[in-house]
């Protein structure tokens, strides 16, 4: 157990390593901190862990996100990919991660700079070149999905719709909210 600070704030935490069972004295390693309190901290900040009780500082780094999921070993590859694109600053990776994590939902450049605190103009300027190289499909106002993703998404939505009507030929149109639940 740790105290983790921020400017004034402090509150204990579990340090989970996430690539190495330990981490010796100069090494760098991606760790989540699971905090028993709220601690105001945003994604690119600064961050400092010191034990409980003693005035020694054990490590320091940035904020890559701040989320509420527990890491798990079997999801390392997933989170791996995209924790690393962040330390890199890698805007084309980070999407790359995010667009294979999220298929069935379409990404905006807003959603990404908001979880990341990078601006958003840098993420538009991706999603604009991958849409004009055919990489990407864009709904304006909505996001975007890998073409392959949305080809998928469309099926799958087509094959729920047509089971429903099978089972009930007579029912009224089916709400969003129904196929949604078969997703």
């Amino acid at each position: 157990r740790v105290k983790v600070s921020r400017g004034a704030a402090s509150t204990p935490a579990l340090v989970v390593l996430m690539e190495a069972p330990e981490l010796t004295p100069g090494a760098r390693g991606l760790a989540q901190l699971r905090l028993l309190q709220p601690l105001p901290a945003s994604p690119r900040e600064p961050l400092v862990i010191a034990p409980l009780n003693r005035n020694t500082v054990v490590a320091g780094g940035r904020v890559l996100e701040v989320t509420a999921e527990k890491y798990r070993r079997a999801k390392h590859c997933r989170l791996a990919a995209y924790l690393h694109a962040l330390v890199r600053d890698d805007v084309e990776a980070y999407l790359d991660a995010r667009l294979d994590a999220q298929s069935l939902r379409p990404l905006t450049a807003r959603e990404l700079a908001r979880d990341t605190f990078i601006p958003a103009r840098r993420f538009e300027a991706a999603i604009n070149a991958r849409v004009h190289r055919g990489e990407l499909v864009y709904f304006r106002g909505l996001g975007a999905f890998r073409p392959g993703h949305y080809r998928d998404l469309t099926a799958g939505v087509a094959a729920v719709v047509a089971s429903l009507v099978r089972e009930d030929p007579l029912r009224p149109p089916v709400p969003l909210a129904e196929i949604s639940h078969h997703f």
